[in-house]
């Protein structure tokens, strides 16, 4: 079975070429990265350095591979980088991601069109039916805050929900 979606199959590895990165400082949910693996394939490649294999970008995509018995990946090999400039191009990765931000009625109408669709197709996202219930209460304008369910309110007065399985807040 082949778990890398067509147009990245020139870039199929296999898997034991790349090696985690060192100096990675995330701490990621590889159990979240699994399923969202199993459910949608590969859809992105990993990026590695060329001369090492290091994995610069994609450290628990590769090791959410491992786990599901996978025997190729889809890389990305960065010819003539130092390591410093790799260290800092997967820090950059990691760091643009901490500034995303949810837009929480978009958010909430997605999870509810995927939840009405089929819940195990939610449950691939790693957002649960309560993590839904959550952010629609937070949306709700009737309801109050800081009654220990997770959800309460910023500087700003906007409501905001942590999602107990991932840690993104919206």
């Amino acid at each position: 079975m082949n778990n890398i979606i067509e147009a990245l199959l020139p870039l199929a590895t296999p898997i034991d070429k790349v090696i985690p990165s060192r100096r990675n400082p995330r701490r990621g949910d590889v159990e979240a990265v699994a399923r969202s693996l199993a459910r949608f394939k590969q859809d992105k490649p990993i990026v590695a350095r060329a001369d090492t294999g290091e994995i610069i970008k994609g450290n628990h995509t590769h090791a959410a591979a491992i786990t599901l018995g996978w025997d190729e990946i889809a890389v990305v090999f960065i010819i003539d980088e130092s390591e410093i400039e790799s260290q800092a191009r997967g820090m950059a990765d990691n760091r643009t991601s901490d500034l995303a931000r949810y837009d929480h009625e978009t958010l909430a109408k997605a999870m509810s069109e995927v939840a009405d669709f089929d819940l195990e197709l939610l449950a691939a996202t790693s957002f649960t039916e309560g993590d839904l219930a959550d952010l629609l209460e937070s949306l709700d304008p009737d309801k109050g805050s800081g009654d220990g369910d997770g959800s309460g309110s910023d500087d700003d007065g906007d409501k905001s929900t942590v999602c107990p399985e991932c840690g993104h807040i919206f």
